[in-house]
């Protein structure tokens, strides 16, 4: 049985798969605004150094944000630990791992149970360090970056290798909606969803957003 710290931590999303998902989405939303806004004969250049430009923008963002939530976690989820391995009461114990670990759990133990769940999962308080950023975690922020910036190139391939704009535009419209549904399946696993269904999620999303700038000119 998982310690109520590694409960925490079990229940985050897949962030490198929703951080391409918004790449994508950000690309073809940028791409095919500045379409609508030049429906004449828009730049390809402006339109590929925008989208780059803003994603390496967005990318910078979610890394520091990484960064910063994943300290408040640490501190949040070791003031929770150190209430409920001090806890010296039944309610208060109960209270306490009802901040760390899902309801259904909580209601499924009895007080004893809990109180040796408590015992096993005594640990001395972190150090002080133990709350400094790690090198694991500034590896996953130039992660998360990377995997926004690279997030552009499916999107923006198709504009720069097919002449014609008009069929550039839907090539990759139509790129950009397949690697939504591909990455919608790992979301839907971490959610308890069917994969396939996942998938369509996503890629309805992307669909819609297409067929919008499409009734917009794009």
């Amino acid at each position: 049985m998982p310690t109520p710290a590694q409960m925490s931590f079990a229940f985050m999303p897949d962030s490198q798969a929703i951080e391409v998902l918004v790449g994508i989405m950000t690309t073809l939303s940028i791409t095919s605004g500045i379409r609508v806004l030049s429906p004449g004969s828009p730049e390809i250049g402006q339109m590929v150094i925008t989208a780059l430009v803003t994603n390496t923008a967005w990318g910078m963002v979610d890394g520091v944000f990484h960064l910063f939530n994943i300290q408040v976690e640490r501190a949040r989820e070791q003031r929770l630990l150190s209430t409920f391995t001090q806890a010296d009461t039944a309610q208060t114990r109960r209270e306490a791992l009802a901040e760390l670990a899902p309801q259904a759990l909580v209601h499924a133990l009895d007080d004893a149970q809990i109180r040796a769940y408590q015992l096993s999962s005594q640990m001395p308080v972190a150090s002080p360090h133990a709350l400094h950023i790690q090198r694991e975690d500034l590896r996953m922020a130039l992660r998360l970056w990377s995997l926004m910036v690279l997030s552009t190139v499916p999107t923006a391939l198709p504009l720069v290798l097919i002449d014609d704009p008009l069929a550039a535009f839907r090539w990759s419209q139509a790129v950009s909606v397949g690697i939504m549904f591909a990455l919608g399946i790992p979301v839907a696993r971490w959610v308890g969803m069917r994969p396939w269904m996942g998938g369509a999620l996503f890629a309805a999303l992307g669909s819609i957003i297409t067929f919008v700038c499409i009734a917009l000119g794009g």
